[in-house]
């Protein structure tokens, strides 16, 4: 009778800690003035201030103040799962204002993302190559806005 409900418990936990998805994709949307042209660069960062860790799932817009708490590091696409590098762009240019990735579920590495054109440039730190299917809205400005659309 233990062993039968032990196996029965075994059974059941299994379940309970199953993956939501296993992996995804990641678009981030681009709008801008005049289609201009976008380029990107991807960097490691190491966070200094825990404040910004909070929400890094949806994307924290950075600006010169938060900037202080983030050291940037050099970026190597050779150190993520194969399928997840693949998905990189190579000239970091973003091509019909949508930028992909491929995410791994549990990929929780936090990453700056840096996007410009001529007149605008925006800073945000995210959860890169982790989680389900998730998309972004990014509205290129002065003061550029990033719309959670999950």
């Amino acid at each position: 009778m233990k062993i039968t409900t032990f196996l029965i418990a075994i059974f059941i936990y299994q379940f309970s800690y199953s993956q939501a998805c296993g992996g995804g994709e990641l678009t981030l949307e681009f709008y801008t003035k005049n289609n201009q042209q976008l380029k990107y660069e991807i960097k490691e960062v190491e966070i200094i201030d825990d404040d910004l860790l909070k929400n890094t799932n949806v994307g924290i817009k950075i600006d010169s103040t938060n900037m202080k708490g983030i050291k940037e590091l050099k970026f190597d696409k050779n150190k993520l799962p194969g399928f997840i590098s693949q998905s990189i762009n190579c000239n970091n240019h973003i091509v019909d204002n949508q930028l992909k990735f491929k995410t791994l579920e549990l990929f929780n590495k936090v990453f700056l993302l840096r996007v410009w054109s001529e007149k605008e440039e925006v800073k945000i730190l995210i959860e890169l190559f982790g989680g389900c299917n998730r998309k972004k809205i990014i509205v290129m400005s002065k003061e550029p806005m990033l719309i959670h659309k999950d």
